[in-house]
Formats: C-alpha cells, sequence, structure tokens
C-alpha cells in the first residue's frame, strides 16, 4: 500500500489518514460534488404487494436556484419490538428493459469483444464468460414500487431475515448512457450546461451521493436502526456503493457485489478490464483527473483499489464474486481483500479468515472483512444476499 504505513498505523493515526485516502480518491478517480446543496425528501405514497408493506418516497435536491428529484423504495417487516437494520440497494437495473447490443455498429462491437479477449488473456475464460453472457435470460429489470421476487433485490428474503429493504435507481441521479448524464439527473443541477471542473463527479459519484440522500430519510424513520444501515450494489453500482460507504460513515457496512475494476479488484497484476479500458470505455463514470492514468502503468499509479477498500476500516466490509466472472476478475478481487486485512489487523480488527483463494460456494462471514465466492458469473443472486446478511448477523454477535 503507497499510502498506507502499515508499521506505524494505529488507532489514533487511522482518521487523519483514512481522511486523506478519501481526499486522494475523491480528486483523482471518482471526483467531487460542489458544496452548498441542500435536500429534503418525502413519503409519496403507501406500498403494498402480496401482503408486503412499503413506501415510496421521493428526494429534491436543491443547487443555486435549480432543482431535481428521484425515487426510492423503502420496504419493511412486519412490526418489531426494535428497529431492524436495512440495506439500501443501489440498482443498474431500469424499469424498461433495453437491449444493451441494439444501435451497436457491427465492427464496433467486434473490436471491443477483440479487446475482452486480449485483456481477459485466456481465450477458455473468454469464451465461458461469453456464453454466460449470451444465455438466455429472463428478464431481471427492478421496478422498486413492485418486483421484490428476484434474487438481484430479494426483497422478501432480506424481510425474513429481519431487513428493512431500500433501493433507487442508479439512472434517476445519472443515466449510464453516452452524453445523455449531462442532460438528466445530478449533472446538469450542478453543472448546468457547461463543463464541469477536473475533479467534478462523474457518474459513480452520483450514483453513490443518491444513496447518501436516501440514508437521509432513513435516519428519520423509528422502525429503522440508524446504527445498521448498509449499502450494496452490483457492478458498476458496487463501486458507487463501495466509493459512497467510504465517504459516508453513517453507513454501517457494505456490500460491494463483482464490483471489478475502479471498485474492489486490485489494478496491479488484474486481468480483464483495466484502468486503461474503463477509462476508454467508460470516461463519464470518473472525474477528468482520472483519465491521465489511462496511459500509465498500473504499477506507476500513486494509489491502488485495496487502499480504498481499506478506507472502509474500522467498519466491516462484505466483498462478494463470481467465480466465472473472468472480466471483474475475482481472484483481484480476493487479492484487495486480503491486502487490506494488515489495515484492520494494526486497528485490533480482524482480517479474512479465508487466506487463499477459496473454492466456489464458499463464504468467509466470521472476520470483519467478509468475503464470498459463488460459482456463476457476473451476476448479483439471492445467494450473495444470504451471504452478506449471515455476514451482518456474525457483526451484530459481537456488539
Amino acid at each position: 500500500m503507497k499510502n498506507i504505513d502499515i508499521a506505524r498505523l494505529t488507532p489514533e493515526t487511522w482518521p487523519a489518514r483514512r481522511e486523506a485516502l478519501v481526499k486522494l480518491f475523491g480528486q483523482e478517480e471518482y471526483g467531487v460534488v460542489p458544496a452548498g446543496w441542500t435536500s429534503s425528501f418525502v413519503w409519496e405514497k403507501e406500498l403494498e404487494k402480496d401482503g408486503l408493506h412499503g413506501r415510496l418516497g421521493c428526494v429534491t435536491v436543491e443547487y443555486k436556484g435549480r432543482s431535481m428529484s428521484f425515487p426510492f423504495a423503502l420496504w419493511l417487516p412486519e412490526k418489531t419490538s426494535e428497529p431492524v437494520p436495512c440495506a439500501i440497494q443501489i440498482s443498474c437495473h431500469d424499469p424498461v428493459v433495453h437491449d444493451q447490443m441494439k444501435g451497436i455498429d457491427p465492427a464496433m462491437r467486434e473490436k471491443f469483444m477483440g479487446m475482452m479477449k486480449e485483456l481477459i488473456g485466456n481465450e477458455d475464460h473468454f469464451n465461458v464468460m461469453i456464453d454466460d453472457m449470451m444465455a438466455p435470460k429472463e428478464p431481471n429489470t427492478l421496478d422498486i414500487t413492485c418486483d421484490v421476487e428476484k434474487g438481484y433485490w430479494p426483497v422478501r428474503q432480506l424481510l425474513t431475515d429481519g431487513y428493512a429493504a431500500a433501493a433507487i435507481y442508479a439512472s434517476s441521479l445519472a443515466p449510464d448512457e453516452g452524453d445523455s448524464w449531462k442532460q438528466e439527473g445530478l449533472y446538469p443541477l450542478f453543472y448546468g450546461a457547461g463543463e464541469r471542473p477536473a475533479d467534478g463527479f462523474g457518474c459513480l459519484t452520483a450514483w453513490g451521493f443518491g444513496a447518501q440522500r436516501v440514508l437521509d430519510a432513513l435516519l428519520t424513520c423509528p422502525e429503522i436502526d440508524p446504527k445498521r444501515i448498509s449499502v450494496a450494489g452490483h457492478s458498476r453500482a458496487g463501486k458507487a456503493a463501495l466509493w459512497a460507504a467510504v465517504q459516508d460513515e453513517r453507513f454501517a457496512t457494505v456490500l460491494a457485489n463483482n464490483s471489478g475494476c475502479c471498485g474492489v479488484a486490485m489494478n496491479v497484476g488484474k486481468l480483464g478490464e483495466r484502468v486503461a479500458s474503463m477509462c476508454q470505455m467508460m470516461p463519464r463514470w470518473f472525474c477528468k483527473n482520472f483519465l491521465k492514468y489511462s496511459a500509465m502503468p498500473v504499477e506507476q499509479m500513486p494509489f491502488d483499489q485495496d487502499e480504498l477498500l481499506a478506507a472502509m476500516a474500522p467498519r466491516p466490509v462484505f466483498v462478494t464474486s463470481g467465480n466465472r466472472d473472468y472480466w471483474s476478475d475475482p481472484e483481484a478481487e480476493f487479492r484487495s481483500v486480503i491486502s487490506v486485512g494488515r489495515v484492520y489487523a494494526a486497528l485490533g480488527k480482524t482480517p479474512c479468515t479465508q487466506t487463499e483463494y477459496p473454492a466456489p460456494q464458499t463464504a468467509c462471514c466470521t472476520g470483519d472483512v467478509g468475503y464470498a465466492l459463488r460459482e456463476g458469473p457476473h451476476d448479483m443472486t439471492a445467494w450473495d444476499w444470504k451471504q452478506f446478511c449471515n455476514f451482518e448477523a456474525a457483526q451484530a454477535a459481537k456488539d
């Protein structure tokens, strides 16, 4: 770790070091939200579905005379004698099913596939990943007012396990498509039609900002334990969830699922998606400052993602991977989990109890750094959520 001296790290010196890391990642990778905004929320209606009960809320953010609003949903378990924990899902599924390949130039698609094959570096792994991607699937969109059955956001399972379940659409904060994010959501609120500064926020920060505003609302709910609110996300939303939790210490923990490059995965030694390909394909996710690292060997970068994961300390953190998710590279994610164990140990916390890359369907839930490896591709399933709930239960048992 280039920015953490493990030998000199103590619980007393860590807060200042952690604050410096948050500032570094904000300025150099994800971008920062300008100061001076205000926000409020209202409950718009009660939700009822198949015996389940919840509420639909709306957050409004204001800045320099402009405003924008976005919805969120909250499902609550049956009344209990004590407040319950709550997980906020940042969803990158949309209310409408989109054909992601529609309209893409065939030559561009072929070029993209060739780049993926080269970056993964293993033809067998590439072929397995493509087979997983192309396998017939039922639409797995998320309707935050209705769809509570999918493994991606298994509301009924969460309620049974004693959780409240909240969710937002990432697209309502910043549409993840070309330059459309500059016309809708947070970007025009803060930057109008102009250009953002070099450290101005990208999509990942915008999505995490939305989760933080939902957190504001949940902290006013008597049904919810304010000390046990977490944030979760899959893939690019996993990156956003981790970054949101790192910035905002009111989150008790985070579930970062298949977050890959610029999420949990180490840059050094990584296969599949890498900093250069991320900057080329998804520059909108980051601040402009980050794009300069596209031409730099990752070994020379002044930071790596294990330091972002470490910035969660001393709060617990849970990472999940799919063993066939070769683009995200589960082994690079696991290396980061092992690396941050040194920080947690220096702070008197328990590293991940799994020290060797595990077999699929293995979950390590007893340490303050948890990890689960699922059999399967790039996905978020009810199994991932169940391991996270087990991890949180183990944390609660320590208190």
